[in-house]
């Protein structure tokens, strides 16, 4: 995000987060991010709990930032929301993908328009990525619902684990699913690969910037 309004010339950014363990690291990770792309903040970060959205959107208001960062968990993004929308001039907001955009959609439908959503995985509808066709090939043979984002990130992570769990052997322990987890490097998904290394267990570097078309779902 903050690379994304570097290059697009957004100045001035007010970090806006969840006061709970998620925004909050949220928050610390905004800051990181814009510091080391040289993005000035318009005021400091504004953190709201349950009944705050309000007070916090007088408060972006006036800092009069170009853009938000909205680290948040779907609950007290959709409260921030209802508030947001009611302004007449609204700057952009840029936020993650738990923040769950269909929820989102329902409660203030194509006033959502817009946002922008970093994502973790590939589209689930990208006919070009190997794990993306998997997915709906599997959608397709078991006639489930297509899960969207969400269902593709779960997916991923399904597969992943079964992987873990044919390497560890016919007894697996927890021990010995975690060694081998941690000795998986470039496991292919299908265009889309995941590595641990020791304690590092981000496994996968994957992210695109998407954005909120006025019918609710995901332009890229």
């Amino acid at each position: 995000m903050a690379e994304h309004m570097k290059t697009t010339g957004v100045s001035r950014v007010q970090v806006i987060y969840s006061d709970d363990p998620a925004g909050r690291e949220g928050r610390q990770l905004a800051e990181e991010a814009l510091q080391k792309y040289g993005v000035t903040q318009a005021a400091a970060p504004i953190g709201f709990k349950p009944g705050e959205a309000k007070a916090a959107v007088e408060k972006m208001v006036k800092a009069d930032p170009q853009a938000v960062i909205l680290p948040s968990l779907a609950g007290p993004g959709v409260e921030f929301y209802r508030e947001f929308v009611k302004l007449e001039n609204r700057p952009q907001v840029f936020t993650w993908s738990i923040m769950v955009v269909e929820g989102l959609y329902k409660e203030v439908g194509p006033k959502v328009y817009g946002l922008v959503v970093s994502q973790i995985v590939p589209s689930p509808n990208d006919r070009t990525v190997g794990v993306s066709r998997d997915y709906q090939a599997l959608l397709k043979k078991k006639g489930l619902e297509d899960g969207g984002y969400s269902g593709i990130e779960a997916y991923i992570s399904a597969r992943v684990l079964v992987e873990g769990l044919v390497r560890a052997g016919k007894a697996p322990t927890r021990e010995k699913l975690i060694a081998a987890l941690e000795g998986i490097r470039d496991y292919d998904l299908g265009g889309d690969f995941v590595t641990f290394v020791g304690a590092n267990h981000v496994g996968r570097h994957f992210v695109e910037l998407t954005i909120v078309g006025r019918d609710g779902k995901f332009l890229r």
